[in-house]
């Protein structure tokens, strides 16, 4: 390939370009299908897309462009040319619908293509908020040549001067990825080198003799994987998407159809005070150990986020949870709270009445505590649905004191549906043989 120096002659208001020689093969023509340049090849794997130029060029610091012209020098050129170029390329947008993640502006710089007294030139990228139709007119004068060079920085590059025959790429930063997002039609970058040394007669320039050569921007798409959305539903969208409907995004390339979606795990309450969770952990490596844990909602995020296979509620698959316990301690002694008499982890009642019963000459306090204990209790639970569980429970509390015997029985079967992530509808039913008391509540949280 032989490359082109062109020569501006002024006569007048005439324009007469003079060119030794010209590229006649292997470049892109802008707009239309690509010939990649040899040696250079495109692109293509999936989510990726390559377009080239709309419109291509650059404009003089006094304003003047060529609008037949699709160099686009960047610089100060030749001695007797005492202008400094910005560049630009325009990109017709209109067809892209999906979301960008990431951009890469690429221009090819010939082999004549650097001209600098310094080992490199930066080489800045930067928006353009002018009118476009004005920039690909000609007609977008000395405001717009600042323009090119000003505003909203899209990236940079330091470019070597023995960087020539190949391809600049530039990875376009995230103020570059929302404009090109928000963008419905054409869209333009202007570009500028920071780095001249500030005489207007000296060469120092980057994409000179570049004629229709090749420049296009490679666009990254966001890829759909499966959200898992509130109402415990599946379906494949980008992380943003996902996002902004409230969802769980498994990541990019899952499906659906391979991902089971958690349930809200408040649905499955656990605890003397319900005010735990129930979760499945599957051991890393070791899926046949998986067990059933009662943990904090606040640790429920980070399982389902880094332990693959965890899920709410009990490990058994047919959601059916059941625990027995039974424990005859030595003494009854309670240390995390001393008024728990009965040991279930809250002060009430039952506690009160043990502490009458139990009440009698010992001046330094109830002689409950060198009494006996025996506990049995019962939990079963099945889960019927994603949302609708049950849950019955019995405890039985054999007491005796030197004061007296006494046995606390207490059953309880518990229904909830969870209407949303965010919503549970829980209806308790209740019995204690000490007060021979029957009690129901229903509780909307």
């Amino acid at each position: 390939m032989t490359p082109t120096r062109a020569v501006f002659l002024f006569l007048g208001t005439a324009v007469v370009v003079l060119a030794a020689n010209s590229h006649t093969a292997d470049i892109f023509v802008p707009g239309g299908e690509p010939t990649i340049q040899a040696g250079i090849t495109a692109p293509a794997q999936a989510g990726v897309t390559v377009i080239d130029t709309f419109d291509q060029g650059w404009y003089r610091d006094n304003g003047v462009h060529f609008t037949e012209l699709e160099n686009y020098l960047v610089g100060n050129s030749v001695p007797d040319d005492p202008f400094e170029y910005h560049n630009f390329f325009v990109f017709d947008l209109t067809t892209i619908d999906t979301e960008i993640v990431s951009l890469t502006l690429s221009a090819f710089n010939p082999a004549s293509g650097t001209t600098t007294p310094d080992p490199s030139e930066t080489w800045m990228l930067w928006d353009f908020t002018s009118d476009i139709a004005d920039l690909i007119g000609g007609t977008a004068g000395v405001a717009g040549w600042v323009d090119l060079g000003s505003g909203t920085r899209y990236g940079s590059r330091e470019v070597l001067s023995t960087e020539t025959d190949v391809l600049i790429d530039v990875d376009l930063n995230a103020a570059a990825v929302a404009d090109a997002n928000a963008a419905t039609g054409l869209w333009a970058i202007g570009g500028s080198i920071t780095t001249l040394d500030g005489d207007p007669f000296s060469e120092e320039f980057i994409f000179g003799s570049t004629g229709p050569l090749l420049a296009r921007l490679t666009i990254t798409f966001a890829q759909p994987g499966a959200c898992c959305l509130p109402n415990f539903s599946c379906q494949d969208l980008t992380e943003s998407e996902c996002a902004a409907a409230g969802g769980l995004f498994f990541g990019e390339g899952t499906e659906c159809t391979t991902t089971d979606c958690p349930v809200d795990c408040n649905a499955f309450p656990c605890g003397n005070n319900d005010n735990k969770v129930l979760l499945c952990h599957v051991p890393p490596g070791n899926p046949g150990n998986e067990l059933t844990l009662c943990i904090s909602p606040k640790a429920v995020a980070a399982h389902l986020e880094n332990h693959e296979g965890d899920h709410c509620g009990s490990c058994d698959d047919g959601g059916l949870a059941f625990g027995l316990t039974f424990t005859r301690p030595a003494s009854v002694d309670i240390e995390t709270c001393p008024t728990d008499f009965n040991g279930d982890g809250s002060v009430g009642i039952l506690d009160l009445l043990m502490l009458l019963v139990a009440w009698g000459t010992d001046p330094g306090g109830p002689p409950f505590f060198d009494g006996d204990r025996t506990d049995v209790s019962l939990t079963l639970g099945l889960r019927l649905t994603d949302r609708l569980s049950t849950e019955g429970k019995y405890s039985r509390n054999d007491v005796n004191l030197p004061a007296g015997d006494f046995v606390a029985e207490l059953g309880s079967i518990r229904v909830d549906y969870a209407l949303s992530p965010k919503m549970t509808l829980r209806t308790l039913i209740q019995y204690n043989s000490l007060t021979d008391q029957w009690s129901t509540s229903v509780r909307f949280n």
